[in-house]
């Protein structure tokens, strides 16, 4: 097991102290804890940043595909506020 050595101010070690007494415990047992409850975050968000990442790369890649999709369509005006009137005057 490896140890680290940390360095505290006065004022720093009192309140872990006092925190250590709260819960009936040394104070090197609230450091560990934490210490193991932060590790587990990180390695929690780490893992769910990789699972998302190739969902994100597959998006990525459908949406390079479609791009330009419609760039040689003669059967729509080139401005799409001029498109979007024409398609709704339809509704009037």
């Amino acid at each position: 097991m490896a140890h680290i050595t940390v360095t505290l101010s006065d004022s720093e070690m009192a309140q872990l102290s006092a925190i250590a007494k709260a819960g009936n415990m040394a104070p090197e047992e609230v450091v560990t804890a934490h210490v193991k409850s932060l590790v587990l975050k990180v390695s929690t968000n780490a893992q769910a940043t990789q699972l998302a990442d190739p969902d994100r790369q597959r998006r990525l890649a459908v949406a390079s595909k479609i791009l330009g999709l419609w760039k040689d369509r003669t059967d729509i005006p080139k401005d799409g506020l001029e498109y979007q009137e024409e398609m709704r005057a339809e509704w009037r």
